[in-house]
């Protein structure tokens, strides 16, 4: 809460001088792509309120918006946007990133998805199913291939 409990204020001016430069047609293709991506999810609200934003009040900007000019305007959101903060740096997550994990002796290449950490995901998952095989086992008649 903020002087005399209220809650702070977006900061809408600084917002608009963010978003100013672009073209209101580059920028609601990129950001409603960013809203949609899994990859984008800790900054939903900001992108979102970025978004709103330019769909309410159109840019006169001349600039075409495209991926590198994401992590700035989301940076500069967070800092006016109260209660959501920016998150893991857009530069962490990179689908490019060469992501592996091993299944029964072999190295599969797999792609990150919905997930920010995919390997700390794929290891939770591989505990629970060595957690469970033996039931499995007993009750269905399968279980996961052994490395």
């Amino acid at each position: 809460m903020g002087p005399r409990g209220r809650r702070p204020r977006v900061q809408w001016p600084v917002i608009d001088r963010a978003l100013e430069r672009y073209s209101t047609a580059s920028l609601l293709p990129l950001l409603a792509a960013a809203i949609d991506s899994p990859l984008c999810r800790p900054w939903e609200p900001l992108l979102t309120a970025l978004w709103a934003r330019s769909l309410r009040h159109p840019r006169t900007g001349t600039v075409p918006a495209g991926p590198a000019d994401l992590p700035p305007l989301v940076r500069e959101a967070a800092r006016v946007i109260p209660g959501h903060p920016a998150g893991p740096r857009l530069s962490d997550v990179d689908p490019r990133d060469v992501v592996r994990f091993e299944v029964a002796g072999h190295r599969y290449r797999v792609h990150p998805g919905d997930y920010c950490y995919p390997l700390v995901t794929l290891r939770a998952l591989a505990a629970t199913a060595t957690a469970i095989d033996p039931v499995v086992y007993v009750l269905k008649g399968f279980t996961r291939p052994m490395s």
